[in-house]
């Protein structure tokens, strides 16, 4: 088991996720379509928020993954 520690002074404020608010629209969809709107809670360090950021097309990609699976399921 692994374990880093991370102490308050790395985190943006005193708590321990932050929720970012992910907007999905197509390419090419008007603008009078409502977007699809996500929660994503992330961890509140800046090394994670980083790497959220810098990866945001690929943490994208796998809500769009996540949703799809939810519709083979039901």
């Amino acid at each position: 088991m692994a374990y880093r520690d991370r102490t308050t002074s790395q985190r943006i404020d005193s708590f321990d996720y932050v929720v970012v608010e992910v907007r999905l629209r197509k390419q090419g969809t008007p603008a009078a379509v409502k977007d699809e709107v996500r929660m994503m809670i992330v961890d509140n360090h800046l090394e994670t928020l980083g790497f959220v950021r810098h990866n945001m097309e690929k943490c994208v990609a796998n809500i769009i993954r996540t949703r799809l699976s939810k519709k083979e399921i039901t």
